[in-house]
């Protein structure tokens, strides 16, 4: 089972690919360096036991999450000197590079992970060749994202995947917050490019998805800190009004609904009554003749 495993280190945050369920997420994400540690020597038992490809590039992730990345980077530099070679090795050196903030070479990397396999978690990792070449872009020119953007998505420019064809919204969507999920783990804000992915959520969700999610993607872009601040705060501010519209009357109709429904079931009460009380009346009158005519007729 391949498990996904995330790292943190800035000024960027990467995910690592094992294969074996050792938990080293958990403990990255609770702060347990200690338990780290542990896990550490647990995969360097199970490496020297049996030093399979699997095995090392457990070791390699480990090491890495446990504070030793120069050694877990030549380890996967090892791993990667010889076959197989495995797309998920690749994407997991290109990540360490990147945490190493050796970009230029990470990017190069996740490439090569996306063109032995472009499935490679989940098909999102030519996300992740995104995010290295806008990081590459803003270091030679701080003011990039004024006028780009992460992915290059605009309503009318969709976004095309290797053979040509359009790639799916909804798709698009799962594999931007496949890579945000890991990074917004580790990556406090501000984060330029975490806020300007957000901001492509946000204005995807405009036309494709729901008001309240693009106004919650927009929100978060603000968190993170966007150039577009000017453009997507009044549109979030719009977006929260009209879902504050919608909820007045949502609440509104039900309790229209209920006070229906309450009036409905007084008229019902009201009615059984009336019909006891009819009921009643007319039990007690006919009981009233027959106890008279048995009156007249006693001798």
């Amino acid at each position: 089972m391949i498990l996904l495993t995330c790292a943190a280190a800035m000024p960027a945050a990467a995910c690592f690919n094992t294969y074996s369920d050792t938990g080293l997420m958990k403990m990255k994400r609770a702060g347990t360096a200690a338990e780290l540690l542990v896990a550490a020597e647990k995969a360097e038992n199970a490496y020297r036991n049996a030093p399979t490809q699997e095995n090392a590039n457990d070791l390699a992730v480990a090491w890495i999450l446990s504070g030793k990345s120069p050694q877990g980077i030549q380890l996967l530099r090892e791993i990667e000197s010889r076959p197989p070679r495995s797309a998920k090795v690749a994407a997991n050196l290109g990540s360490a590079l990147e945490l190493a903030g050796e970009n230029d070479e990470a990017l190069q990397w996740i490439r090569e992970s996306v063109r032995r396999d472009a499935s490679e978690h989940r098909g999102s990792e030519w996300v992740h060749v995104k995010i290295l070449e806008a990081r590459l872009a803003i270091i030679r020119n701080p003011d990039w994202l004024i006028d780009h953007s992460v992915m290059g998505w605009s309503p009318d420019k969709p976004l095309r995947d290797n053979a040509g064809k359009a790639r799916r919204l909804d798709v698009l969507q799962e594999q931007i917050r496949d890579q945000l999920a890991e990074r917004d783990v580790f990556v406090a804000p501000p984060d330029a490019i975490a806020g300007d992915l957000y901001v492509t959520l946000g204005d995807i969700g405009m036309t494709h998805s729901s008001a309240a999610q693009a106004s919650e993607d927009y929100g978060q872009a603000l968190k993170y800190g966007t150039v577009h601040e000017a453009r997507i705060r009044p549109l979030k501010n719009s977006l929260d009004q009209r879902a504050e519209a919608e909820s007045t009357r949502t609440v509104t109709a039900r309790q229209r609904a209920e006070t229906v429904v309450s009036n409905n079931l007084a008229d019902q009460r009201a009615i059984r009554w009336r019909a006891v009380w009819v009921f009643g009346g007319l039990a007690v009158i006919a009981a009233a003749i027959i106890i008279r005519r048995r009156v007249i007729r006693k001798p």
